[in-house]
């Protein structure tokens, strides 16, 4: 059972007197039952300095175009500790999650439902830890592109930089102040385009479903200065594309960097139902060249390209397919700022309740499934498979709604549990704590495509998640 620790908000019909005491009783049972808040954010670099296998679409890279890291905000009410992760990271799995959340609770104590690791799905990150379940659902028409295992030392490198930045950033709790609000914007479209028979393709659909509303939550020191922003909000990281060979952050991360040198402060960009959301400029028509130079020539003209990959004796053409990537501050990161700039007050009064539920459904008949994610299947009792989906949820104070899992929502469905939740803010953040696959609506099955060919579940799932994220919502709201 939930914890019920601040009245819900009623009409008042007494009068004089009796009216004023009541407001002070309500008053006062919010105070006693919310701590005052601390929080921290730390920033970690993990931009690798050696080749590595870039996501999605593997191929080596080449160099750098922008670095990538962690940010790491923490929340503490004076009883409960929530840890939040943003990366700029593209996949992983949630037995990569599982091992790296048990191990950090082997070192510090902290419990793996206490430990959100997001990622904000750029395209041009190096991939980290199991590539076993993309492998085993990936439709075997075009074969799966996941042919190799990613660098092993890369990966463990990030995994220790994860759980060393969990530890500074425990170190570094200060008192704060917390606030939420709403922003919109157009910087997403619906990626699945129709072909004259109504069947589905990647590519662009103005009339489609997107959600392109911006949550937004402000922290602040005691002093009013901003001490990290949080914005959720729904889009692929797919600007540049499978041409490109450099390490980025895609627009996600170019709107964090935006961001950040606007405050002075960090910003996580957290994703949002994003599985059927493209960037509004996903596919360049043309590809600016860019000329990584020679020990012998001018200096490179890509940041921290590899010494590896440079020629003494020549030039090393690249194709860099960038050319929309700053469009991004002010489609997206301008609203961002504006968003923030009309929040209302913020609060030093905290209370966070942290839940998880594992929802049940069908696998798709025909569907592999990796060994390393056995507690996420299970065998019915008529023999049939169902897959077991985490869902994470976060109430803070009672006004507010965070609920996450590790899927490529499509967007119909997070906006369907934001209408029905009974919280005025309902937030989703999307592939958290590893990735199981696109979920798709149950319309959309029909109109076939990649998402829902490359998806593990059937039309049933949205049916499923819906229903017992909206139930469990409600239950938290009593």
């Amino acid at each position: 059972m939930v914890e019920e620790y601040e009245p819900r908000e009623h009409k008042i019909r007494f009068a004089g007197i009796l009216c004023i005491a009541t407001v002070m009783l309500i008053l006062s049972a919010s105070a006693a039952s919310a701590g005052i808040l601390r929080a921290s954010v730390v920033k970690v670099d993990i931009t690798p300095s050696k080749p590595q296998l870039l996501a999605s679409w593997p191929r080596q890279s080449i160099g750098v175009h922008d670095h990538i890291y962690f940010r790491i905000v923490v929340l503490d009410d004076g009883q409960t500790q929530f840890y939040l992760i943003g990366s700029d990271l593209c996949v992983f799995s949630p037995s990569t999650y599982d091992e790296v959340a048990g191990r950090l609770e082997h070192e510090t104590g902290i419990k793996p439902i206490q430990v959100w690791w997001t990622y904000t799905h750029t395209h041009s990150a190096p991939e980290v830890g199991s590539l076993s379940l993309p492998s085993a659902i990936r439709p075997s028409n075009p074969p799966s592109p996941y042919q190799q295992d990613p660098n092993a030392e890369y990966s463990a490198w990030v995994e220790r930089k994860l759980i060393d930045g969990v530890k500074q950033a425990r170190e570094e709790l200060e008192p704060a102040r917390f606030g939420v609000g709403w922003g919109m914007a157009m910087a997403n479209i619906n990626r699945r385009a129709r072909d004259e028979e109504g069947q589905a393709f990647l590519g662009m659909n103005p009339d489609g479903v997107v959600d392109r509303r911006i949550g937004l939550i402000r922290l602040e020191r005691a002093n009013g200065q901003v001490l990290a922003l949080i914005a959720n909000y729904a889009m692929h990281g797919t600007v540049l594309g499978r041409e490109n060979l450099l390490v980025s952050g895609d627009a996600p991360g170019t709107v964090e960097e935006y961001v950040e040198k606007k405050l002075g402060a960090p910003m996580l960009y957290i994703n949002g139902a994003a599985g059927n959301a493209a960037p509004i400029y996903s596919v360049p028509n043309a590809y600016p060249v860019v000329y990584l130079h020679g020990a012998a020539g001018n200096p490179a003209s890509v940041p921290n390209a590899y010494p590896d990959f440079i020629e003494d004796s020549g030039l090393v053409k690249h194709y860099f397919p960038g050319e929309h990537l700053k469009q991004f501050e002010v489609l997206l990161g301008d609203k961002i700022l504006e968003a923030n700039r009309t929040m209302g007050p913020t609060t030093p009064q905290l209370k966070l309740t942290l839940g998880e539920e594992f929802v049940e459904t069908p696998r798709k008949a025909g569907m592999g499934w990796p060994s390393d994610l056995g507690k996420y299947i299970r065998q019915t009792s008529t023999g049939s498979a169902v897959i077991r989906v985490p869902i994470r949820f976060l109430k803070i104070n009672n006004d507010i709604a965070i609920w996450a899992a590790p899927l490529e929502l499509f967007s119909e469905i997070g906006i369907a549990v934001r209408d029905r939740s009974p919280f005025p803010f309902t937030l989703y953040f999307g592939y958290c704590n590893g990735w199981l696959g696109y979920m798709p609506t149950e319309a959309e099955f029909a109109y076939g495509g990649y998402e829902p060919s490359a998806s593990p579940y059937t039309d049933q799932a949205e049916r499923d998640l819906t229903q017992a994220v909206v139930s469990h919502l409600q239950g938290m709201s009593r």
